[in-house]
């Protein structure tokens, strides 16, 4: 051989033998690749095989949760992991695991009161909190406020009504012959609507308990009574008998459908002396 060749052909063998001998995993002997177990042999190289699987390790996904591999599967948390950080819906990564905080977004703050706005504090943190901030102002929270009526806000606001207060001012007799009529007992109202709403077509009526003839002046209509109205000096007359003790009383009508009637009161008339007897004040109800 000439001496030339001597040389690379004997530095290629050195070569070889010295990288087949640092083989990870495995060893060669001759011309055999040897491979440790968990080490499989793969054409002319070893690779790990720890689930001996006859697949490396390399070429297969990781599944299984296993600490301190360095991998964290998809199917692993924090809480069975400690490669992840990574945690369940609804849970936080804190501290190495997985921790439920209060709340992860706002809709888990419904309070059920739609007066208030429902806010989830450090969402996505492990010290998230609700707040439940009331809305002012807003319907439904059982105030009437400034802004509110019955009209926009029923469930909150009343229902305006007149509230009618009524005083006897004075009363006298007398003798009707215009009406051909004798006796007559007259009375004199004061009348005031101390509600929220006007009273219309309201009507004064008066009763006597020794009522004779129907006497063209025992009614009279006012109309509307505004709130705050007061009307003084309205005669209502009515027909009475001689020589008898009268008791008047008067009774109230309004176009919103309610009524009422001052009970056991009214202008006493009593052998010439006459006695006023107090002052009702009373609402307005619905006549069933």
């Amino acid at each position: 051989m000439n001496a030339k060749f001597i040389l690379p052909t004997c530095l290629f063998g050195l070569l070889l033998i010295v990288g087949c001998t640092g083989l990870t995993g495995g060893a060669v002997t001759g011309k055999t690749i040897t491979c440790n177990s968990p080490y499989i042999l793969v054409g002319d190289a070893c690779c790990l095989d720890e689930n001996h699987n006859s697949v490396c390790d390399k070429d297969e996904s990781i599944t299984e949760c296993i600490n301190n591999d360095g991998t964290c599967p998809s199917s692993c948390y924090a809480t069975n992991d400690n490669d992840c950080t990574n945690c369940p819906t609804n849970q936080v990564y804190s501290q190495g695991t997985c921790v439920t905080p209060d709340c992860s977004r706002n809709s888990d703050c419904y309070d059920g009161n739609s007066c208030t706005k429902d806010i989830c504090k450090n969402m996505e943190q492990s010290n998230a909190y609700c707040s439940n901030i009331a809305i002012i102002p807003c319907c439904g929270n059982t105030i009437c406020e400034e802004v509110e009526a019955y009209s926009n806000c029923p469930n909150d606001c009343e229902k305006p009504m007149p509230i009618l207060n009524i005083m006897f001012e004075n009363c006298d007799t007398g003798f009707d012959l215009f009406n051909l009529m004798g006796e007559v007992t007259n009375v004199y109202i004061k009348l005031k609507n101390i509600g929220n709403a006007k009273a219309t077509n309201v009507v004064l009526t008066a009763y006597a308990n020794d009522e004779d003839n129907v006497h063209p002046d025992k009614t009279k209509t006012v109309g509307i009574v505004m709130p705050g109205d007061v009307i003084e000096g309205i005669k209502l007359t009515v027909d009475t008998l001689s020589n008898t003790k009268t008791t008047v009383r008067v009774r109230v009508t309004t176009n919103e459908g309610v009524g009422g009637e001052i009970e056991d009161s009214g202008c006493v008339i009593d052998k010439d002396q006459i006695t006023l007897i107090g002052e009702q004040i009373w609402k307005l109800i619905p006549f069933i």
